[in-house]
């Protein structure tokens, strides 16, 4: 019988603890009361901060149409293409620029972010008094910079569709400050890739203009090279000559006196001439005549094998006016002129904003406080009834 009243007073009597509860409500309500208010407090300040998320699309098909007077020339052998160390082609005529191209030029300079931090510190966003040394503000200002975040999703893939998505996030309090930061490196960003296809081109024109000057050269060498040898084969040949006709002369072979036999028959006459008798036998007037008409030439050009054909390329790559174009036509393209040039199109306007106000950690704190204000009065109960029971 004494174990059942042990047992039965051992157990939690779910009333007398509704009635602790019930005794101690104000408590309860004044610990809940007390965790609102800080929790509403708190997000009173943060309800300013937002995340801002801005997209960057590439331009449209119109404004990349006005590079497509760079391509021209379309047949060239792709399988033979050289690259530089970047992946750059070291061909002019292979040389692009499409939407793609330059979206993907906009985002590299952006995650460099070295753009984001000089505006970050242009718009004052970190008060620099608030730092002992500039070497401080400095370390604060690259983690506020790398807090900024260029986003790349992949999309499916569509014809002639960028296979991408690009967009960047940053956490602020200031939507219009945020905006005119955008706008300011939109416009440096833009700027640094116009340069950076500038300087492309222009080295890409002085590689082709170096090729040209390297065929000419080559050219105007192997001419050189025909004339000598045609200067020195004609020298020998008068010397040559010059000891024939001496020969004759000595032994008094004016006249040609090379045997020559003659086959007649009803439709033609051919001749036999012993071409391997001695030169001096065909007689020192021939002779000294050939040493006069080689000593008086005045022009060498009709008599020299090859030398046309060199000339000919050569005039043809002097009158070549292919990179004179290619200057001209990269000159009224938008980056070659003065107009204004986008790489990309960064979407300030349609910027997302979305700020921190979380009903769910305001219900949490809520409870919180609930269970902390039931805990107190329990803990109070039980040290009210020890202190009564040690009177008694």
């Amino acid at each position: 019988m004494s174990k059942n009243i042990q047992t039965n007073s051992d157990e939690i009597n779910i009333i007398d603890l509704l009635q602790i509860i019930w005794e101690g409500k104000w408590k309860i309500v004044v610990f809940t009361f007390i965790a609102a208010i800080s929790i509403f407090i708190y997000q009173t300040k943060e309800s300013k901060i937002f995340t801002a998320k801005t997209d960057i699309v590439p331009i449209t098909t119109y404004e990349a149409s006005k590079f497509d007077s760079l391509i021209f020339n379309d047949d060239t052998d792709k399988d033979n293409i050289e690259f530089d160390e970047y992946n750059v082609p070291l061909t002019l005529s292979t040389f692009k620029v499409s939407r793609e191209d330059l979206l993907i030029y906009y985002v590299e300079i952006l995650n460099e972010k070295s753009l984001f931090k000089e505006a970050l510190d242009k718009f004052k966003y970190l008060n620099i008094s608030n730092y002992s040394n500039e070497q401080d503000y400095d370390e604060a200002l690259n983690l506020l910079t790398s807090s900024i975040k260029i986003i790349i999703e992949p999309q499916a893939k569509r014809k002639k569709d960028i296979e991408f998505t690009v967009s960047i996030n940053f956490s602020h309090d200031d939507e219009e400050k945020w905006k005119n930061l955008l706008k300011y490196v939109d416009k440096l960003a833009s700027e640094a890739v116009k340069q950076n296809i500038k300087n492309q081109y222009k080295r890409l024109l002085l590689l082709e203009k170096k090729k040209t000057n390297h065929q000419l050269e080559d050219l105007s060498l192997q001419i050189e090279n025909l004339i000598s040898d045609y200067d020195r084969q004609t020298s020998d040949r008068i010397l040559y000559l010059k000891e024939q006709s001496q020969i004759a002369k000595k032994l008094g072979i004016a006249k040609n006196t090379i045997e020559v036999q003659t086959f007649g028959n009803q439709n033609a006459l051919l001749s036999n001439v012993k071409t391997d008798s001695p030169f001096y036998l065909r007689g020192y007037e021939a002779i000294d005549e050939e040493i006069d008409l080689m000593n008086s030439r005045t022009d060498k050009s009709a008599f020299i094998d090859g030398l046309f054909a060199l000339e000919k390329k050569k005039r043809s790559i002097q009158q070549d006016k292919t990179l004179e174009r290619a200057e001209l036509l990269f000159s009224s393209t938008p980056i070659g002129d003065n107009e204004t040039f986008f790489a990309a199109l960064l979407k300030i306007s349609s910027t997302k904003f979305t700020y921190n106000n979380n009903k769910k950690i305001l219900f949490l704190g809520i409870l919180i406080g609930l269970i902390i204000g039931v805990f107190y009065v329990f803990v109070t109960n039980a040290i009210h009834s020890q202190v009564i029971a040690r009177k008694k």
